[in-house]
């Protein structure tokens, strides 16, 4: 898990690339599901990561998936 997290945030920033829905969700709930991420002093890391996938996810996607 975390060298999926890893590769995400270190990819070249110049190559877009975008998440399905479905890939958002399924990386969001491991992100929240992750025993480091989910401890409340990780929160700001986490977030960091959420909004990370945010960018990289359709506005429709994550309008609907809040956690």
């Amino acid at each position: 898990m975390s060298l999926i997290l890893l590769s995400l945030l270190t990819a070249n920033p110049q190559i877009s690339w975008m998440m399905s829905c479905s890939q958002y969700r399924e990386m969001v709930e491991t992100l929240y599901a992750d025993e480091f991420f989910s401890q409340p002093e990780n929160y700001h890391q986490r977030q960091a990561i959420h909004d990370k996938f945010k960018r990289h996810a359709p506005k429709e996607c994550y309008g609907e998936f809040e956690v």
